[in-house]
């Protein structure tokens, strides 16, 4: 007959040469066969790498080979598992010199499988299909004479293998190779007999000892102390379990494994019967506590071998069930429970452990010796733990930037360890950068007794990549986990998927940054949705509770955490005190960011090739018109960038204690704001130290270092970033935002405005100026959390299409779908440009976009519906394509600032008509609102609840303490910072605008005038006085409150040990005359 591998022939003599040796070495000698298998699936790696033009890895391994087509998405899950178990055996074939007949006619249909699977992506014939092809099992034949010939031409053509040097496969795009080898990929359909063999070198890799073949009970395997085992074929009442799983003499589990075209879930129904019905051997025993109801070993295991593939959930993955509680229900997992994961859950008792959790007090979280958490932040800590305690596995918490998440988070974590609710934590960070910060941070964070967190438990760091028993915290970046979990399957350090039972991401919401230029931390993700897709795929790997961070929640975040069960928000910690405001940004507009810059047809211009490196001359064919977004990107105009850097110059200090962070368009856009700032400081006569204004991106060195010195040191005061400060940067000391680049999305805005919102006393920093050369701010303003949430203006297709099952109205359901066809229609000029054609083609099974854009709508509304959401994968795909210009104009266009706009309030309006407009409202309100009217009438009785629901009305309405400021101090040229309660006395009642603090300091005065007090007695007062000008108000609760009097015995020990009982008419005295004062 002739071989199977005879469909290589034509592009691959040799590799059909190896693959007809190893049939015919088959009966005669399995060892050769399992050697020459190894041997073919490394050929296919090498020219798969030939084929992409990929460069062979440093070491020539075959493993590496792996990893390298992994990372480079160009082979499916289904693929890589035959790579790899393949490789494994092939190699004990080699060293161990381990023959099987068994296993080798097992591998021999997989290297068969393997072999179609190359030819249907790699092959010349764009006719052949694998799923065509049959595999026949090779005859028991005398092939002696054969071998011999055979060996002999497989030798030459060994030597020769000119093919690898030879491309043979069609001249095709990487993405019509990826979308043709995901489709062969999914045609392969291993048998139980294969898919035995991908499980036992899933359980051994997560530390199980299987062999179907030699570890099976009808041989005489059994139970022994100290062995972790999977045994083949153990008997029950009723038929053999595939697998029964033992710690020890403990019978723990049974698995169920069953062909890969059988569904998962169904078979689970298997293993929950051979769990009743499971049977013991004499010295063998259930675990305790079993039975478990009916069911006798406690954890059931079901599956095909095929990796979990989200897109195939039912048909693929293990499906679980953990039955020692009647209301658990079966999920799917990515890979195998390890013995130590199994003993973990097993000790552990849910119910008990959030029991513990809900009992555990808080006061050592709050105390001044300890965290010193604020309430919003013990409120949120309580609000994640009831989730938890509800059953919530996904949890989303939004956090103000500048607030305290890691703190917050530490706080969380101590309780969870202590309260055994979680047993090991992931804390998760997307940089280098971060993740040595937060270990900075437990090794600081004072919990109880005086002792940091890092000395009551052990906290692995960055460098640590595999967490010891003892291990309770461990710190990770995003990227680690990456090339732990989804390139290195049968690494030693690859994780179990509960060798975490907790997992934290800090900056939950970097995995959609949609404009972020992917940096150098970043390499091990091709683009943006790359790392969304990765990001994704790492966190559902493991089977753990999932807590994501974020200062700015998304759908995509959402999607991934679930809902938000806590929240506290900027506005919010603005009007507690907790964040600074920003004063309305000063709009630089001139003539070339408002007209746009434009040439004519016919005119010549300067043009420069990005590909070739060199500025060349166009004559423009039609008229070219290009507005501020593509400023610094599209073109490049160093007439706009010297206007706005001359305004900068006369409005930023580069020598202050307030610092100023610049976000330009490109790195090339950041050294050239760089350069213009030193030479501008210059021209108007202010020598710079050199070091004062710098840039830091992801292109310079020693980033960290950097970063650092723009936090801790006078140098640099003015650093000039793209994206690289853009979130989970803490410099409190920045008073200034420029922006020179508009952005698209409205998280990354949020994260942008959050470098300034923090508090920083050594500067007595109040508010923060937002200066906009590019239009963003009133572009982006009415998205941005910052102020009431709406929907997100760049809606991509794959959001289209996931709120199609949300909406009930057929009207509004067709207006979807239009908005939808009218995206794609949009997406012609670059498919087309881009050569994106027939990728589109084969994503569509056949159909041109038009001809899919027409099926659609002829389509009835239900079909079309159906049809669409069947195809989110499709427009998942079609979101990534942007054409990008090859060139970049060069415009000398003369520019110069036309004006400085500042608007004010929901209107925008101008100063002096917005403070006119707030002294009407408070007018109009002030027997209507509460607040208001107790602030006009009886001010000394005003409460700290009652001042914050005023600043809350006041901000609803456009109305902020700073807002106010800044129009004061444009209309009457002085900087008061007068604080709310005089700002709207003044409104109602015309009383004299002070500052704030000297409204406090006045007020101070008079009750230390009162009398001669002693040096105990001043201290306090000094102490009230501080305290006032934190929060505007006292009252009797304060003092056993606030911690500065809390800890020197609150208000009855200070009342009477003071003051001698007078300390109740000191405050009333005091309140009095703070609002004589004003």
């Amino acid at each position: 007959m002739a071989s199977n591998f005879e469909i290589l022939k034509n592009d691959w003599e040799t590799l059909a040469s190896v693959g007809e040796l190893a049939e015919k070495s088959l009966y005669s000698d399995p060892n050769t066969t399992l050697f020459k298998i190894r041997q073919l699936a490394e050929l296919i790696s090498k020219l798969i790498l030939k084929e992409e033009k990929l460069a062979e890895p440093i070491s020539g391994t075959q493993q590496d080979r792996l990893k390298l087509m992994e990372r480079e998405d160009l082979i499916e899950k289904e693929i890589s598992q035959i790579f790899h178990s393949i490789r494994i055996t092939g190699n004990k074939a080699i060293h161990e010199g381990y023959s099987s007949l068994n296993d080798a006619k097992t591998f021999l249909k997989m290297a068969f499988n393997l072999s179609a699977w190359f030819k249907e992506v790699y092959g010349s014939d764009t006719t052949f299909d694998s799923s065509k092809v049959s595999y026949v099992e090779p005859k028991n034949k005398d092939f002696t004479n054969e071998l011999k010939k055979l060996q002999e031409e497989n030798e030459i053509l060994q030597k020769k293998f000119e093919e690898l040097n030879k491309p043979t496969s069609r001249e095709e795009t990487k993405e019509i190779k990826r979308a043709r080898a995901t489709n062969a990929a999914r045609k392969i359909l291993f048998d139980e007999a294969e898919t035995r063999k991908l499980i036992d070198e899933q359980l051994r890799l997560a530390g199980w000892e299987a062999d179907t073949e030699n570890l099976r009970y009808s041989i005489g395997i059994r139970p022994e102390k100290g062995r972790n085992i999977a045994i083949a074929e153990w008997p029950t009442t009723e038929k053999y379990v595939d697998y029964a799983l033992f710690i020890g003499l403990e019978f723990i589990g049974v698995v169920e494994a069953k062909k890969m075209s059988r569904d998962v879930v169904t078979v689970l129904d298997e293993a929950k019967t051979y769990s009743e019905k499971a049977q013991l051997v004499e010295g063998v025993k259930f675990v305790n506590n079993a039975p478990f109801g009916k069911y006798k070993v406690p954890f059931m295991f079901a599956t095909n071998g095929r990796p979990y593939i989200e897109q195939l959930k039912e048909k693929s993955g293990i499906h679980f069930l953990d039955g020692r509680k009647a209301t658990n229900h079966s999920k799917a997992l990515q890979n195998w429970y390890s013995p130590r994961d199994i003993e973990e859950m097993l000790k552990s008792d849910v119910d008990k452990d959030n029991e513990r959790l809900k009992s555990e007090p808080y006061n050592y979280l709050t105390s001044s010796n300890g965290l010193g958490l604020r309430d919003y932040q013990i409120k949120t800590i309580k609000d994640i733990e009831t989730a938890i305690v509800n059953g919530k596995d996904k949890v989303l918490v939004a956090m103000a930037t500048g607030t305290g998440k890691t703190r917050t988070a530490i706080g969380l974590i101590y309780r969870f360890l202590k309260s055994k609710r979680f047993n090991r934590i992931l804390f998760v960070v997307d940089r280098a950068s971060l993740g040595h910060q937060a270990a900075d941070s437990f090794k600081e964070a004072k919990m109880e007794d005086l002792q940091s967190f890092s000395e009551i438990y052990d906290v692995k760091e960055l460098k640590d990549k595999i967490p010891e028993d003892t291990t309770k915290v461990h710190i990770a970046t995003i990227q680690g986990l990456v090339r732990r979990i989804l390139f290195n399957p049968d690494a030693e350090d690859k994780p179990s998927v509960r060798q975490y039972d907790c997992i934290i991401v800090d900056e939950a919401h970097r995995g959609y940054i949609l404009d972020k230029d992917i940096e150098e931390e970043d390499i091990t993700f091709k683009d943006q949705y790359d790392y969304v897709s990765k990001y994704k795929k790492v966190l559902e790997y493991f089977d753990a509770v999932k807590i994501g961070l974020t200062a700015t929640p998304a759908l995509h975040t959402i999607e991934i955490f679930g809902e938000i069960v806590a929240k506290y928000g900027y506005r919010q910690a603005v009007i507690d005190g907790y964040l600074v405001d920003h004063e309305p940004p000063y709009v630089i507009a001139t003539e070339l960011n408002t007209k746009g810059i434009g040439w004519q047809v016919g005119e010549e211009v300067s043009v420069y090739n990005r590909i070739k490196g060199q500025i060349e001359k166009e004559k423009l064919k039609d008229e070219v018109i290009i507005e501020v977004e593509g400023f610094n990107k599209r073109v490049i105009t160093h007439n706009f960038n010297k206007t706005v850097v001359k305004y900068l110059v006369n409005e930023l200090d580069p020598d202050g204690e307030g610092k100023t962070l610049i976000f330009a368009a490109t790195d090339e856009h950041a050294d050239l704001l760089v350069e213009m700032l030193k030479a501008e400081f210059e021209n108007i006569g202010w020598e710079i130290d050199d070091n004062a204004i710098t840039k830091i991106t992801g292109y310079i060195k020693n980033q960290e270092e950097a970063i650092k010195r723009f936090k801790n040191e006078k140098y640099p005061n003015i650093v000039v970033t793209v994206d690289l400060l853009t979130t989970g940067v803490d410099v409190p000391s920045i008073t200034n935002l420029v922006f020179v680049r508009r952005v698209k999305s409205r998280i990354l805005y949020e994260q942008m405005i959050g470098r300034a919102t923090r508090l920083c006393d050594r500067i007595n920093k109040d508010y923060f100026k937002i200066y906009d050369a590019v239009g963003l701010y009133d572009a982006l303003s009415e998205y941005t959390n910052m102020k009431p949430v709406v929907n997100n203006p760049k809606v991509t297709m794959k959001q289209l299409i996931d709120e199609m099952p949300l909406i009930e109205s057929e009207e509004r359901l067709l207006n979807q779908i239009e908005e939808l066809l009218a995206k794609m229609q949009r997406k012609k000029k670059a498919i087309k440009k881009m050569g994106k054609e027939e990728v589109f083609v084969i994503k569509t099974k056949g159909q041109t976009l038009e001809e899919y854009i027409e099926a659609i709508k002829k389509m009835p509304l239900k079909e079309a519906t159906e049809k669409l959401i069947n195809d989110a994968e499709l427009f998942e795909y079609l979101d990534t394509i942007k054409y990008i210009s090859e060139k970049q104009y060069i415009s000398d266009h003369q520019d110069k600032i036309i004006e400085i706009k500042r608007e004010y309030g929901k209107d925008n309006k101008k100063p002096g008509d917005y403070i006119e407009e707030f002294r009407k409202f408070v007018n109009q309100n002030k027997d209507k609102i509460n607040g208001l009217k107790i602030l006009c009438q009886s001010p000394e009785k005003l409460s700290r609840i009652e001042l914050k629901e005023l600043k809350i009305i006041l901000e609803e309405n456009g109305y902020s303490e700073t807002s106010l400021n800044a129009a004061l101090k444009d209309v009457k040229h002085s900087d008061i910072m007068a604080d709310i309660i005089t700002l709207v006395r003044n409104a109602a009642l015309d009383e004299p605008l002070v500052s704030h603090d000297e409204r406090i300091e006045a007020a101070v005065e008079k009750i230390k005038n009162l009398k001669k007090w002693n040096t105990i007695q001043m201290k306090f007062i000094t102490a009230i006085e501080n305290q006032l000008l934190k929060e505007n108000i006292l009252t009797k609760d304060d003092f056993d409150r606030v911690t500065a009097f809390k800890d020197k015995g609150g208000f009855k020990k200070i009342n009477e040990k003071v003051f001698n009982g007078e300390l109740e008419n000191i405050i009333k005295l005091l309140n009095q005359a703070l609002y004589s004062a004003a």
